[in-house]
């Protein structure tokens, strides 16, 4: 079997390309704040993802003279690069903003729905080569079903992972929707 082969056993062959992958050119912004409350700053999170950033994450980080601060990173499209430079500018207190043109490689994606104790609930199935890799429901569905079964999220969140396992099997091939 060779490394281009369709047939190949990931298993054996860990370091064989997946040909199913979704590639694509993202910017990535960083800024670097040490002078801003951590909740001001899950504040403009929000306002990131819902302004359209892909991805908004803010991580702890040491910075010159011992100091502890926030690093921001927002990741998004090529055509929102400036847009998102001036937001990370107007609503941190950085100074500046680092700009990095990345690859992010992803799996292929789907989702379906699955009825758990009279609740819909949404699942994202990840694929890799035309298979089921994982099978993860939505948390906010999750929520919503604790609530309308008088449940702590833990517990009913046991019963759906458990539930979108057993109809998205790993290795399995996703069922057409309907």
């Amino acid at each position: 079997m060779g490394r281009d082969d369709p047939g190949r056993n990931p298993r054996t062959e860990p370091n064989a390309p997946m040909h199913d992958l979704e590639i694509r050119i993202l910017m990535l912004l960083t800024a670097d704040i040490d002078d801003q409350t951590p909740q001001e700053l899950a504040a403009a999170q929000v306002d990131a993802l819902t302004a359209g950033a892909l991805d908004c994450v803010i991580i702890p980080t040491h910075m010159k003279k011992g100091r502890h601060g926030l690093r921001m990173e927002i990741l998004c499209e090529p055509h929102q690069r400036d847009s998102f430079t001036r937001f990370l500018l107007e609503n941190t207190t950085s100074l500046g903003v680092r700009v990095t043109e990345v690859q992010r490689f992803a799996l292929r994606r789907a989702f379906r729905t699955i009825e758990v104790r009279g609740q819909s609930i949404r699942i994202k199935v990840a694929l890799a080569d035309g298979r089921v890799l994982r099978a993860v429901p939505e948390f906010d569905d999750i929520r919503a079903a604790g609530v309308a079964a008088g449940l702590p999220v833990h517990l009913i969140g046991e019963v759906i992972r458990a539930a979108a396992l057993a109809a998205f099997p790993r290795g399995s091939t996703l069922p057409e929707e309907g």
